[in-house]
């Protein structure tokens, strides 16, 4: 008798709409070929368009589409000019089910893929994705049911800095193998009957990582440019980052406070040295690179604790605000300025501008109101009274999450007001 062999999993069924039902259910898709469809080579088969990219990422495309580097690692052919890239580590003794020593023996060859993509990509983002087989039994052991799981990582950012420290590489290493134990532990503790029968393999997921950096001039959207509340200087270098916040606390009544020679006048003259003092303000830019990536500015606000930053962004629509790119983590009681920076974006490039006005650039979209608006720096609420922001400010300052104890009648939620449910029509079968 013919299988129907599930493209996902690999599950077999003896009837087609068994599997319809299956992938429907458990893959949260619909197995159709109506439409539009697209040939894979590959596997030799017709996918609807809606399914191409997680028929990319199933078991069966990639053994297909994997090349044999050596007696236990296979590469999936990359796609996008080597920028992501699956690599699959096999397990050689399949009769142990020790996973401690399954990453024990795959240790070097992982610390080795990660350091090859470094040098390729300079900063990547990785992942692990764990290969098992569990068995369900159920009434005799004649009856049972064999599934291949996987428990997945997170995405982590390695840097080439990063990866030159062996203990920086190692210590994240192995802190995505202690998270796929646990994983292991409580799917076997949560989904009771479960047990595991064999490791398989190892899939370490690869991608080239370009984060966000600041570099040389881009204008403004012309409707942001009409809210008159940010101040572009117009550098021509990479240092956009350092001339935001130079023309940020630089108390300076021009009219043209985007121009560099402006500040050159000031005393200016060298943009590429570590530190500036500004109206009795020392600005440190020790340890950041140029351009300035926006997981970078921790690095500043490190250095200059008196200093608060928060980036933005724009939506494709060149009018929206979104964001925060970066929240402060300068929050103590020795911030003396409160900066907000805008990173616009265009084509590859990145640039940084100086929000002098938050309340003005943020105020069309959070409000009709014509009044002025009051934005608390801690949670980004507004506010159209002074006295308000002031008295949330107080509380805001002060959020602490407490647990309930346990035994409390009041670690106990509840739902009282019924005359508050919205009426929501329903079907009984019998």
């Amino acid at each position: 008798m013919d299988l129907f062999i599930c493209e996902y999993c690999g599950e077999s069924f003896q009837l087609n709409p068994s599997l319809r039902r299956h992938i429907r259910m458990k893959h949260n898709t619909v197995n159709t070929t109506s439409g539009e469809t697209r040939y894979c080579d590959v596997c030799d088969q017709n996918v609807a368009n809606v399914n191409w990219s997680h028929h990319l990422r199933t078991n069966l495309h990639k053994q297909l589409s994997s090349v044999q580097i050596n007696a236990n690692l296979k590469c999936v052919k990359s796609v996008f000019n080597s920028r992501i890239e699956t690599y699959i580590i096999q397990n050689m003794n399949k009769s142990s089910l020790n996973i401690t020593l399954f990453f024990q023996s795959i240790d070097e060859q992982v610390k080795q893929l990660l350091k090859d993509a470094l040098q390729k990509h300079v900063n990547i983002k990785f992942n692990f994705e764990l290969f098992c087989n569990y068995v369900l039994i159920k009434e005799s052991e004649d009856d049972c049911k064999i599934e291949l799981k996987s428990h997945q990582t997170k995405m982590n950012t390695l840097h080439s800095t990063m990866g030159d420290n062996d203990e920086t590489l190692n210590e994240m290493i192995n802190n995505l193998y202690n998270y796929i134990k646990n994983e292991m532990s409580e799917f076997q503790e949560r989904d009771s009957g479960w047990s595991l029968t064999e490791i398989m393999h190892l899939e370490v997921n690869i991608n080239k990582y370009q984060p966000l950096r600041g570099t040389n001039y881009i204008c403004l959207p012309q409707q942001i440019l009409k809210r008159n509340a940010c101040v572009n200087v117009k550098n021509n270098d990479v240092y956009c980052f350092k001339w935001a916040l130079i023309s940020a606390l630089f108390d300076i009544n021009n009219d043209h406070k985007e121009r560099v020679s402006l500040y050159q006048k000031k005393g200016i003259h060298n943009i590429q040295q570590d530190t500036f003092i500004i109206n009795n303000t020392t600005l440190n830019f020790s340890g950041l690179e140029f351009p300035t990536s926006v997981n970078s500015i921790k690095i500043f606000e490190d250095n200059n604790p008196e200093i608060s930053i928060t980036v933005f962004g724009l939506d494709t629509d060149d009018t929206t605000i979104i964001g925060p790119y970066y929240f402060t983590k300068n929050k103590t009681t020795n911030v003396l300025y409160n900066i907000y920076l805008l990173l616009l974006e265009k084509e590859d490039k990145c640039h940084y501008v100086w929000i002098k006005n938050i309340s003005r650039m943020l105020k069309k979209q959070l409000t009709k109101h014509n009044g002025k608006m009051y934005l608390c720096r801690t949670c980004l609420q507004h506010f159209h009274d002074a006295n308000k922001l002031e008295q949330h400010s107080l509380e805001c300052n002060k959020i602490v999450t407490e647990m309930p104890q346990a035994g409390n009648e009041d670690s106990i939620l509840k739902f009282k007001k019924l005359q508050k449910t919205i009426r929501r029509s329903f079907c009984s079968i019998c």
